[in-house]
């Protein structure tokens, strides 16, 4: 299976780390953005699962994640996040420019492939959303508000996310940096959530939703409200006992349910 990894610099000069696996028999490439504090070898299994099944992937470091360049710290607004992504979309086509280009992102970086989506709906076929952050959970949703809030006076002020998601989530984490987070940042994610959750009507293309019921970094009752917002081109699955990762070992059956979302719509 012919695959690889090298460096593309984003618009703004950034170098992200880029890698991919040809299944060399499908006409699907599922192209993945990972959560924060991660890197796109959380989605390892999953990338094993589908290349045995046919599916071609695709997959990015984010910037000042894994072994991509930057600094979180000084990152103020999303947009500035969306070149990442256009380096994920615009390389992959050039390697899969004859298969259809799902794009699937996990945690705040389903929201950057829903903004990429409304910029760029003709570079992608299909939306994957797995445990998307509209809102923090229940428990973590007042302190995320009032960093937000203290944000308006300090606007240079940064954010330790162990304080909002706890260490836990951090634990495998090597870079200690990756949790500092620029305030304006978390303002913005915030309300880009919000935002998204009342344009999920205008999303035409087919999208899979996802969540854990258990989930205790993304609420799943705003996952529902989200779609319930949109048309007939969305699927809404319920990973009843779940939690927020989706995507190791143990969950076969999640891989499974994404195949067999894939084949449905798009391998005809």
């Amino acid at each position: 299976m012919p695959q690889g990894g090298y460096y593309i610099s984003s618009e703004d000069g950034i170098n992200i780390y880029f890698r991919y696996y040809n299944s060399g028999v499908s006409n699907l490439c599922l192209c993945l953005l990972h959560g924060w504090g991660s890197d796109s070898s959380e989605f390892d299994p999953l990338i094993k699962y589908m290349c045995e099944n046919g599916v071609s992937v695709s997959a990015i470091d984010l910037r000042g994640h894994g072994k991509s360049e930057g600094d979180l710290r000084h990152v103020r607004k999303i947009q500035v996040l969306i070149n990442d992504v256009k380096v994920l979309i615009e390389e992959s086509v050039k390697l899969f420019n004859s298969s259809r280009i799902i794009l699937l992102g996990h945690q705040w970086s389903a929201l950057l492939a829903l903004k990429y989506y409304f910029f760029e709906k003709n570079k992608i076929n299909g939306l994957i959303l797995s445990a998307p952050l509209f809102k923090p959970s229940q428990t973590k949703l007042k302190l995320s508000l009032l960093y937000s809030l203290i944000n308006n006076i300090f606007p240079f002020l940064t954010v330790n996310l162990r304080n909002i998601w706890g260490e836990k989530y951090f634990e495998k984490v090597v870079n200690r940096h990756i949790s500092i987070i620029n305030a304006r940042l978390l303002r913005d994610w915030l309300n880009i959530g919000k935002k998204m959750i009342k344009l999920g009507y205008k999303i035409n293309t087919p999208m899979l939703v996802m969540h854990g019921t258990l989930d205790e970094v993304s609420m799943y009752k705003a996952s529902i409200t989200f779609s319930r917002n949109t048309g007939v081109y969305t699927s809404f699955k319920s990973w009843y006992g779940k939690g927020h990762n989706l995507f190791n070992n143990n969950n076969v059956d999640v891989f499974e349910y994404i195949l067999n979302w894939l084949i449905s719509h798009f391998k005809k």
